[in-house]
């Protein structure tokens, strides 16, 4: 049952059973609001599974209440003002709705939010927190997940993956589910003297040495050493960006629109091999993520 399924209802509540395995019915709402759907079980409240005159009676007094509290939801709804966050909707929980973002979610940094999720929920384990409905996703709860990052990781992932938290809450803001993103005044210092090491002259032939499944990511990675070329350049770069009579590479580089061009050693020629199509690839790469 998906939380946050589209339906062709711009606004209302239903009232629906769902069967369970010992015979009864629990009872809950679907709740449409502005093409999306909701829900909310009633608790405390079931359908016997109708053995007697009695029990069928008392179904019948089960189903009664129920519609009142559907009909009392449809007012509610109805008289709600849609600016601001309505209560069944803040009750939401926090997982499922980020979840729900993720798969929904098409663009390219989409392996960061799924990071960010992630992280999230091992965060939630080490709280002993179960589930979390999204209007108690408060300061301290965001606060407490910033020094869980900053404890657990290095780098920049610390910034990267809580900037897609705050990315979360503020499409519950949009989406009207809660009406004040607790992490507005709260931010994570992206690290930028994280030290790079460097590869010895050494290292570099000892790896140029060593057997590997695919030839052309090793040619590539020892051009990059020599040449200082970053992956993006190395896995575009074509034979008509290569010159070998001069010994030069020639290319506008991916990430700062430079043109750049490169003196090229003899080891260096010799590892590209004999010169191919203009137009076609020095180096046939896997994808940056694989």
């Amino acid at each position: 049952m998906d939380e946050f399924q589209t339906s062709d209802f711009n606004m209302g509540v239903k009232l629906r059973r769902r069967k369970n395995k010992d015979g009864t019915e629990s009872l809950l709402l679907d709740i449409y609001v502005q093409g999306k759907r909701y829900y909310e079980f009633l608790k405390h409240i079931k359908l016997l599974k109708p053995n007697s005159q009695v029990e069928r009676l008392k179904n019948k007094e089960t189903l009664a209440l129920a519609e009142s509290i559907r009909n009392k939801k449809a007012l509610e709804l109805e008289a709600s003002d849609h600016q601001i966050a309505v209560k069944f909707k803040s009750n939401v929980d926090f997982i499922a709705f980020f979840k729900c973002y993720i798969d929904s979610y098409t663009k390219k940094d989409k392996r960061v939010l799924e990071g960010s999720f992630g992280k999230f929920k091992d965060f939630l384990e080490h709280k002993k927190i179960k589930s979390l409905p999204i209007n108690q996703v408060s300061e301290s709860i965001a606060l407490g997940f910033k020094d869980f990052l900053l404890e657990n990781l290095n780098g920049e992932t610390p910034a990267n993956y809580f900037s897609k938290f705050k990315k979360i809450l503020t499409q519950a803001i949009r989406d009207k589910i809660i009406n004040f993103n607790p992490t507005e005044n709260i931010s994570v210092r992206r690290n930028d003297s994280l030290k790079k090491e460097i590869l010895t002259m050494e290292e570099i032939q000892m790896l140029a040495a060593t057997p590997i499944g695919n030839v052309n990511v090793k040619k590539a990675f020892i051009f990059s050493c020599y040449t200082g070329l970053r992956f993006c350049d190395v896995s575009t770069m074509k034979w008509k960006n290569v010159d070998i009579r001069n010994k030069k590479v020639v290319l506008i580089q991916s990430k700062t629109k430079q043109r750049v061009a490169i003196n090229l050693h003899e080891s260096v020629i010799d590892l590209l091999g004999e010169p191919n199509d203009d137009d076609k690839l020095v180096f046939n790469l896997p994808s940056h993520t694989a």
